[in-house]
C-alpha cells in the first residue's frame, strides 16, 4: 500500500490563526479586495477563463473556491487537506491521498497482456 502526500508552499505572508478554520467556507478569500464580480467589472471567472477578456489578464485568485473543493475531492477519493500556516511568512498546503483498493496496476503492455 502506497499513500501519497503533496506539499505547495508560498512566501505570500500566510494567514492568522484565527482566519484557518475559515478557509473551508466557499466564497471565502484572504486576498483582502472585493470578490464579486459585479463589484470587480468583470464577467467573473468564467469569462476570464475563457478568454473573454483579451486586453489583460485577470487574477483569479480569491473567488474561494480553490481549497474548499479540493478538499471535496481529496475526502472523496480517501484523503484530505490540511493547511498550516504562519502568520507573516506563508502558508503549507498538504494534499494527502491514500491508497484505495487492493489491486496492482499493470505498469506496462507485457504485464497487462500477462494479467489477462
Amino acid at each position: 500500500s502506497l499513500d501519497v502526500t503533496l506539499k505547495v508552499s508560498d512566501c505570500g505572508g500566510g494567514m492568522r490563526r484565527e482566519k484557518l478554520s475559515q478557509v473551508w467556507r466557499y466564497g471565502y478569500t484572504s486576498t483582502g479586495g472585493v470578490t464579486s464580480a459585479a463589484a470587480r467589472g468583470d464577467d467573473g471567472l468564467l469569462g476570464s477563463l475563457c478568454g473573454q477578456d483579451s486586453t489583460s489578464f485577470r487574477q483569479i485568485a480569491g473567488y474561494g473556491f480553490g481549497l474548499p473543493l479540493s478538499r471535496v475531492y481529496a475526502q472523496y477519493f480517501g484523503g484530505d487537506i490540511i493547511v498550516q500556516s504562519m502568520h507573516g511568512y506563508g502558508t503549507d498546503v498538504y494534499l494527502n491521498i491514500n491508497h484505495l483498493g487492493d489491486v496492482s496496476e499493470a505498469t506496462s503492455l507485457h504485464e497487462h497482456i500477462v494479467a489477462s
